[in-house]
């Protein structure tokens, strides 16, 4: 409905051929794209996307105002709107950034729990067999590790904890960090090819 509004401040509307669009017409476009997205995921997935690349996927979320939202829930709020209810969405996409897929999640829930779908998204709907996941260490959990073993390849940092222990077993020298502050190492714990 925002946007509506916000085309009246610039010329974004007029040079789409849009400036005349009224909010029943927005929605109608979404409903449009709702019923093509998974064909048109799968033609940029087909574009975009192929075996031996990474795959960048991230959870963000958006506050809703009104009530009448089934998806709308309490959760962590990412944008600082504590208290309010919001939408969770997660957005896949190729090495460089592009976006490829969308998905809808209610607003209370958690990282982790997403990435199983899109592990299945990437293999069965994509049909890639051979794609790194790349996301962060709280979405990337050790149970997500153990479902994606065998699965697909994923790229992810380590907590504390896990680099303390590494530390310990002198698996990692930390005079790496000396001179370049990036490095690489394998151990059985975590395995280069999963």
């Amino acid at each position: 409905m925002a946007a509506t509004r916000w085309w009246r401040t610039t010329t974004l509307a007029t040079e789409l051929g849009v400036a005349d669009a009224t909010e029943t017409d927005i929605y109608a476009a979404m409903d449009w794209l709702l019923g093509r997205q998974s064909r048109i995921e799968k033609k940029l997935a087909k574009r975009h996307l192929k075996d031996g690349e990474l795959a960048l996927y991230d959870l963000s979320s958006s506050y809703v105002e009104g009530t009448c939202c089934p998806l709308a829930k309490l959760g962590y709020s990412r944008d600082g709107k504590k208290g309010t209810l919001q939408i969770t969405y997660g957005l896949l996409t190729d090495h460089d950034g592009r976006p490829v897929s969308i998905t809808v999640y209610p607003g209370n829930t958690a990282d982790s729990t997403t990435v199983m779908d899109q592990v299945a998204k990437l293999r069965d709907d994509f049909g890639l067999q051979e794609v790194a996941l790349v996301g962060d260490r709280g979405m990337i959990t050790q149970t997500q590790i153990d479902e994606m073993r065998g699965k697909l390849d994923w790229v992810t940092a380590l907590k504390g904890s896990a680099l303390r222990s590494l530390v310990e077993q002198k698996a990692v020298q930390l005079s790496f960090f000396d001179e370049t502050n990036l490095f690489a190492f394998q151990h059985p714990d975590f395995p280069v090819n999963a």
